[in-house]
């Protein structure tokens, strides 16, 4: 009888988060969305220099990451960079949605003080973060290359595109620890933790690989952001053992 509640109740809080998530994701995928159409559209006009202008203008995250690279690339390799950007936006948003939905029900458990829909909430959206993770992977690794084709015309840009798909094949499951977490984080009300664990990944991590691949050229700065997610992952899943072990998350500070 108490297995068959259990897992009631897990069944429960599986239809809960994607009540939640699902209309997250669609508000959060428009952004890149038209992100999408204006580098298909500029992607088939005769020059590169237009999706370099949407490289940098697309947002502020990427001016001030990808101005890093400036001095690394030409106007085709800024240009690729505009193409992956945006499936790289697509990861973000869609993930997201799962993080945004954990990070409301997190904090309904907290507010209860019940350790056990804390659990299964955790459990819940770790499972279908990585379903969605999965689902890009396998999106970008069969399909990314037309996606590519799809989004520009020009051939140069095209092959220098391809030449940084596999980044984006390990981006999915790089980040998607990140984004869960942020939700978790945020859900319990620990956002000082968020910050440290940014501030670690991005001054002990994420600076020292972007200096010490400097030679690499382009790939330097895909490694150094794959870095950056992956800091941000050991850091914050290493304080979420913590606090699971000594029970911190129901500990008001």
């Amino acid at each position: 009888m108490r297995h068959k509640s259990s897992k009631t109740f897990a069944s429960s809080t599986d239809r809960r988060l994607w009540a939640l998530a699902w209309p997250l994701m669609l508000t959060n995928l428009t952004v890149p969305l038209l992100g999408l159409v204006d580098t298909a559209v500029l992607g088939h006009l005769d020059s590169p220099e237009y999706l370099g202008a949407v490289a940098v203008g697309a947002n502020l995250f990427s001016i001030l990451y990808w101005t890093f690279g400036f001095m690394r690339m030409g106007t085709t390799g800024l240009a690729a960079n505009a193409v992956l950007i945006t499936f790289l936006l697509v990861i973000s948003n869609a993930l997201d949605g799962f993080a945004n939905a954990a990070e409301a029900l997190i904090g309904e458990a907290v507010g209860r003080g019940s350790r056990r829909r804390f659990r299964v909430v955790f459990r819940t959206a770790l499972r279908w973060s990585l379903w969605g993770a999965l689902a890009l992977t396998i999106g970008f690794v069969l399909g990314g290359r037309w996606l590519i084709s799809l989004l520009t015309g020009i051939e140069e840009v095209r092959r220098t595109a391809w030449q940084y798909l596999p980044w984006l094949w390990l981006l999915p499951f790089a980040s998607v620890w990140g984004f869960l977490f942020d939700g978790i984080f945020i859900g319990a009300t620990r956002t000082r933790d968020m910050q440290n664990t940014m501030l670690f990944s991005a001054l002990a991590v994420f600076l020292p690989v972007w200096w010490l691949t400097t030679g690499w050229g382009n790939h330097g700065l895909w490694l150094s952001l794959i870095s950056l997610m992956l800091a941000r992952a050991v850091s914050m899943g290493w304080l979420s053992w913590q606090y699971s072990r000594n029970g911190s998350w129901f500990r008001q500070e």
